[in-house]
């Protein structure tokens, strides 16, 4: 039964959460996809449970579209649903009780979404800007230590000095995990990140909780965040992703940082999920480009920017 394969997965799953070996944010995740194989099994076939012989190839798509059409789920987020009732048929065919998975040549199509970034001029706006509200100023030195790190939110909030020591070439690095895969997520201090830390070390809140960043609640660091785009006329919606996202673009990949260094220091298990951020530089550097040869093309005179047609170059040719 389907139920027997969820149960132990998860089950192997809490195994290695107790033992440190997975987060427990991915383990709620294998619980919600158990929450929603549920729903949509009374939704669809009015039952509880179902046969592992029984789930076939039209299971894939009724499902990724129950979750679309019926509760609302944005198509990213149900292509990673089905990514984990895809693994839970791996399991069953890695255990002998199924003969193929009849998922194997199913795809959810994963549509890369528009992100905020900021560029570099952006990026100095904030780190000139002093804001004399204590709160907002610690937010602002945050955000940038993220954009500077690629930290996310959670695990910058879980910082502490101890995570901050010389590596093996002498230089002081963060030596951390990732909360959410547990991937090494290790990245040497810039400048700027140095600077930041610093500025906190004898802070009440840093000294009080061991942490090097005074960062409270989500919530209230979002709302901040808003404030503080307004203050300096960013035309953009920040939160800590936009700074996550702003690293792996901004400080690195378009600085010519390799794409396999870039995939280490944000701590991800595959390179292809760094792809994305490639893909993101490249289609920003066409339209940089494609915004240059209309600027350019206003300024040259007409008879170096227009290209001659075919018949003009035959002609010229004959002559």
């Amino acid at each position: 039964m389907l139920s027997e394969v969820i149960a132990f997965t998860i089950g192997k799953f809490e195994d290695k959460v107790q033992k440190g070996l997975r987060s427990e944010q991915s383990l709620s995740k294998w619980r919600t996809i158990k929450t929603k194989i549920t729903q949509f099994l009374k939704f669809a076939y009015q039952i509880d449970d179902i046969q592992l012989s029984k789930i076939n190839y039209a299971f894939a798509g009724d499902f990724v579209d129950y979750l679309v059409t019926k509760q609302a789920v944005n198509t990213n987020t149900s292509y990673k649903y089905f990514k984990h009732l895809k693994q839970l048929l791996k399991v069953a065919v890695d255990r002998g009780w199924l003969a193929v998975n009849p998922f194997q040549g199913f795809h959810s199509k994963y549509i890369v979404p528009e992100r905020d970034i900021l560029n570099f001029q952006e990026l100095m706006l904030l780190y000139s800007k002093t804001f004399s509200i204590a709160r907002i100023e610690e937010v602002k030195d945050a955000f940038l230590f993220m954009c500077f790190t690629g930290y996310s939110f959670r695990d910058a909030q879980a910082l502490t000095p101890q995570n901050v020591m010389e590596y093996f070439d002498g230089e002081e690095w963060i030596i951390k995990n990732r909360d959410k895969t547990l991937c090494r997520e290790n990245v040497p201090l810039l400048p700027i990140v140095k600077e930041i830390i610093a500025k906190y070390q004898n802070n009440p809140f840093c000294v009080n909780n061991n942490r090097i960043l005074p960062i409270k609640s989500n919530q209230k660091f979002n709302l901040y965040l808003k404030e503080i785009a307004g203050i300096c006329n960013i035309q953009k919606v920040l939160t800590s992703h936009v700074a996550r996202h702003t690293f792996a673009t901004t400080v690195t990949l378009a600085n010519g940082v390799p794409i396999e260094t870039v995939s280490a220091l944000l701590g991800h298990k595959s390179i292809k999920t760094t792809q994305i951020y490639a893909n993101i530089v490249a289609e920003k550097v066409g339209k940089d480009m494609l915004a240059l040869k209309e600027r350019l093309e206003l300024k040259m005179p007409k008879s170096l920017t227009r290209m001659p047609t075919n018949t003009e170059r035959k002609d010229k040719t004959s002559s």
